[in-house]
């Protein structure tokens, strides 16, 4: 197999996974590949017949996985309209000063949600507001009705501000730059920007590009310049205490400092990185861990 054809394998291993075909531009988008691979050799790939991947109506999968594309356009119907209540969310939540971006993450962002799933939200703030923005935001979304917390039974079109991180740390340290990481920064879908944070933080990331070469910047759907947050700031202590306080009987393998808040009950990087490795030897093909 050559490099170009591996690629794609690649690729699309990764994708089912999650039981997601890929259109043409996804497919290019998010090529696995250590080096870039041209667009007329990834056209060569794709036209010739190959045992490992096949195609219909648009749609690319890996050999025997047709039966995804019934899976993919029903999960788009969904997440159509989770999106579009998403879009709500995020207009009456944006004002506050100190928010400057907010992003669609996870399956949803991929419009690989089924109707059960919940929203994430990935936020990035002003430096040394973090806690005091999650601590608004918790509020409301909670006179909402709209927060999902662990108690939650039924999650569908629940928000879950699963990350947050302030503008000082937006580059993702070493350990934690991989391929799944790479992927959740290339597929986030910008709802709000404020100061072209967006582009500050891809900017940031760079490194996602040793993994998916093609990936692109999307534009956020609205953005707007920053404001003053002198009062806000004043209460970062004070949010910050009264949050460590409440998670002190709740504390599992959350990363919760004065720069960044994840959580994350499941580490589902570990179990994704460990299937795409099982599932590559299938293709005698290795896990590049680049």
């Amino acid at each position: 197999m050559r490099s170009a054809e591996k690629a794609v394998v690649r690729t699309l291993v990764y994708s089912d996974i999650f039981e997601f075909p890929l259109s043409y531009d996804e497919l290019w988008r998010f090529l696995i590949s250590p080096k870039p691979v041209s667009k007329k050799l990834f056209n060569k790939v794709l036209n010739r017949q190959s045992q490992n991947f096949s195609v219909k109506n648009g749609w690319h999968y890996l050999s025997q996985r047709e039966s995804l594309i019934g899976t993919r356009l029903q999960r788009m119907k969904e997440s159509a309209r989770k999106i579009a209540y998403a879009r709500q969310i995020v207009s009456r939540i944006s004002f506050l000063p100190t928010i400057y971006l907010i992003g669609i993450s996870g399956a949803l962002a991929m419009e690989n949600s089924d109707g059960q799933d919940d929203i994430d939200l990935f936020v990035i703030t002003k430096t040394n507001t973090i806690w005091i923005t999650r601590f608004v935001l918790t509020l409301i979304l909670q006179v909402f009705g709209v927060r999902r917390n662990r108690n939650t039974k039924h999650a569908e079109n629940t928000v879950c501000l699963n990350m947050f991180i302030d503008e000082s740390a937006m580059a993702f340290p070493l350990e934690k730059r991989d391929l799944y990481t790479a992927h959740e920064i290339a597929q986030m879908k910008p709802l709000f920007d404020r100061g072209n944070t967006y582009q500050k933080f891809l900017s940031s990331n760079s490194w996602v590009k040793d993994f998916l070469p093609n990936h692109s910047q999307k534009n956020a759907e609205f953005s707007v310049v920053p404001r003053p947050v002198l009062l806000l700031s004043a209460l970062e202590f004070l949010a910050k205490i009264v949050q460590l306080w409440y998670m002190r009987r709740h504390r599992t393998n959350e990363t919760v400092n004065d720069h960044i808040l994840a959580f994350h009950p499941l580490d589902y990087k570990e179990i994704v990185l460990k299937e795409y490795e099982k599932r590559l030897r299938k293709y005698k093909l290795i896990y590049e861990k680049i």
